[in-house]
């Protein structure tokens, strides 16, 4: 494993002064009829490759940090795509993931395809990534297609505790199955205050592993963002994290 603390020192500055990419939005229907929306932003010309993230559980219909995370992608050689779940595109305000996250893996898999054909792109140009819940997804279809070069887990599910009040306790095996010997590139972003990942429990479970992983430690909570003392949101340094994020990810390809 290859560790690396730079975003924990990163000066909450902007780090670019490049606007937002311009993206367009894909509507298609999955195989089992239900629709699912992909944002695929504009990449640097001549991009021959793709980062296809998938989101979250909630359903925030523009989050600021796809936008910031697009921006980095621009003085790279690939572009980002960012996938809506069937269940949000249907029903924004109460909208549930499957039961077996069967349905969120179709949909990502239907993605996929879409990308792939549109762009003429190949299983092993596709980078595939996840936020969250969309970890849980990336993941799955990642370790059952060899063809898809790396993995991006950001701000993965790592740790809980089983009862309030007791310590929580690491559950990336059980969350990743398989991801323990993973032999192609995996990169892992965690925020210190991620209260779904307990920044030790990520570096217990990584210890001893090979070359081939990354973890990026940032400032932040589960959505990489930050509050003062008073617990106030802070909307510049979580612009400016996501920013430095976004230049790791993408120097990291």
């Amino acid at each position: 494993m290859r560790f690396i603390l730079p975003l924990l020192f990163v000066p909450l500055i902007s780090l670019s002064t490049l606007a937002a990419p311009a993206k367009k939005s894909v509507e298609i229907l999955t195989p089992r009829g239900a629709k699912i929306v992909i944002d695929l932003y504009d990449g640097a010309p001549g991009a021959t490759r793709l980062m296809l993230l998938a989101p979250g559980q909630g359903c925030n219909a523009r989050l600021e940090m796809y936008d910031r995370l697009a921006e980095e992608s621009q003085d790279t050689g690939v572009r980002l795509a960012r996938l809506y779940w069937a269940y949000c595109v249907a029903d924004p305000a109460k909208g549930q993931p499957s039961g077996m996250l069967e349905n969120e893996i179709e949909d990502m898999e239907t993605a996929i395809q879409k990308l792939a054909t549109d762009l003429s792109l190949t299983r092993e140009q596709i980078v595939l990534g996840g936020k969250s819940l969309g970890s849980f997804v990336s993941h799955d279809i990642f370790r059952r297609e060899a063809k898809h070069p790396s993995l991006v887990l950001l701000t993965p599910v790592c740790s809980h505790a089983e009862k309030e009040g007791e310590p929580a306790q690491n559950y990336m095996n059980e969350n990743y199955p398989t991801l323990a010997t993973e032999t192609r590139p995996v990169l892992v972003v965690n925020g210190t205050s991620d209260p779904l990942c307990e920044t030790r429990h990520l570096l217990e479970f990584l210890a001893g592993k090979g070359p081939n992983f990354k973890v990026m430690v940032t400032h932040g909570n589960h959505a990489l963002g930050m509050t003062d003392a008073n617990g106030t949101w802070l909307d510049a340094e979580y612009t400016a994290n996501l920013k430095a994020v976004g230049r790791w990810i993408f120097s990291w390809f």
